[in-house]
């Protein structure tokens, strides 16, 4: 699978394909940028992202999560040299478990059906 195929599926299971945030900005959707502002109480030019695998001064709230300018998941997948978690000889982790208890479930459910088919049929499921 190319390189490009991931930049869309986050390290942790999330897809971007169905991320309002990430359709906002891709799309320039004032009026949806402006409800998730209001959602997380911020200003709505805060509502920018290039993808889990984009550019990290343009991915969802950098300027304002707890810890700053990284995902820790995404250091950690290329700490490792993979893209996405299922890859890891440690999945599934303490760091990922904690992640997904956080109102993340769908993105555990993903890895584990890329898991259980692979990720470019995972991607072509997606894509229907």
């Amino acid at each position: 699978m190319k390189e490009n195929d991931y930049r869309f599926v986050g390290a942790c299971g999330l897809y971007c394909g169905e991320c309002d945030i990430y359709l906002a900005f891709k799309n320039n959707d004032q009026k949806l940028k402006e409800e998730i502002a209001r959602d997380h109480n911020l200003n709505s030019s805060y509502v920018h992202c290039d993808g889990c695998w984009g550019d990290f001064s343009q991915i969802w709230g950098i300027e304002w999560q707890e810890g700053g300018k990284t995902c820790k998941i995404r250091k950690c997948a290329e700490g490792h040299h993979i893209y996405v978690c299922i890859e890891c000889p440690d999945f599934p982790c303490q760091m990922l478990d904690e992640f997904h208890k956080k109102g993340y479930q769908k993105a555990r459910k993903n890895l584990f059906r890329m898991k259980e088919i692979g990720v470019e049929e995972w991607l072509k499921e997606k894509q229907k």
